[in-house]
């Protein structure tokens, strides 16, 4: 028992570090969503929202082996990082919480001075300087997922998701959004207007998609779940970056999103895991 708490303090602990990455920043964006084919993107943010000056490409993304290239300038203005050029070796620099190396044309780079092998070197296109995102974006902390099929918000073409959260995969989506009475209970509908959204909860003997249970611990579920996207702290949902950490015996609800039905796409989902000083006594969906 005593080796099972230490690994799951020390997954709580690589956990919260992976996050501290992400967030070494609070002037980044930490969620934004690119359209593949055009590099028009959008931020949730409250300070992009609704933002003209936001920083956008002035040159479209382009796709190499399955690999999205966009200029290292802006993502430098979006996330508020350094970038430095030298144009002798042709060698880029990216600096925030880590100290990102790069050379044009070439497959090696380091991390804090770790070599790392790139499936798709840095190149100069349309004379701006072009890197993998998914390896710049990892780097730093931040998850990356590819949508290819719900880009609501851009007529339906694919979009990369950038985040400090862990996204529902389309899988857990697709058992989520349609509940099985095995593990969940139908409720009552949410609003009494005939609106069509119902509220399930996990049944006692049930567990979610990622294998939680009631009675499970804070620790367990973050370390199974991962990183939420936001916490309610009894009178407000807050981002969990601005948050970082939770005390073992926290009570509240930490909620989860995905990137295949939020934000526009047309209906609403939630998935609220509610905790009583350290407990899990509640998981609920909204659908």
């Amino acid at each position: 028992m005593k080796k099972l708490i230490s690994l799951l303090f020390l997954c709580m602990a690589l956990l919260f570090g992976f996050c501290g990455q992400a967030m070494a920043s609070e002037s980044s964006s930490p969620f934004f969503i690119i359209d593949t084919d055009t590099g028009q993107w959008n931020s949730y943010d409250a300070k992009w929202s609704n933002n003209p000056n936001i920083p956008q490409m002035d040159v479209p993304p382009v796709v190499q082996k399955g690999r999205l290239l966009v200029p290292i300038r802006w993502f430098a203005d979006v996330v508020k990082f350094q970038t430095s050029w030298d144009p002798a070796s042709q060698e880029i620099t990216l600096s925030g919480s880590r100290v990102i190396k790069m050379t044009v044309g070439s497959n090696q780079a380091t991390v804090d001075g770790k070599p790392i092998v790139l499936d798709v070197p840095p190149q100069i296109i349309s004379g701006r300087t072009m890197v993998p995102l998914r390896f710049i974006s990892e780097a730093f902390g931040y998850q990356v997922y590819y949508n290819p099929d719900y880009g609501i918000r851009n007529g339906g073409r694919p979009e990369v998701w950038v985040t400090y959260y862990t996204v529902l995969t389309a899988e857990e989506h697709r058992k989520l959004y349609e509940p099985d009475t095995t593990n969940f209970e139908l409720v009552g509908p949410r609003y009494n207007d005939g609106g069509g959204l119902n509220i399930y909860h996990l049944k006692a003997n049930g567990e979610t998609p990622r294998h939680n249970r009631l009675g499970d611990s804070l620790i367990q579920v973050l370390s199974m779940q991962g990183i939420p996207r936001s916490v309610y702290t009894g009178e407000e949902w807050v981002e969990f970056y601005r948050i970082k950490n939770l005390p073992p015996d926290w009570s509240g609800k930490i909620m989860y999103e995905d990137c295949f039905n939020s934000f526009g796409a047309g209906s609403e989902f939630y998935y609220h895991f509610i905790f009583t000083k350290g407990v899990l006594t509640e998981v609920e969906i909204c659908v």
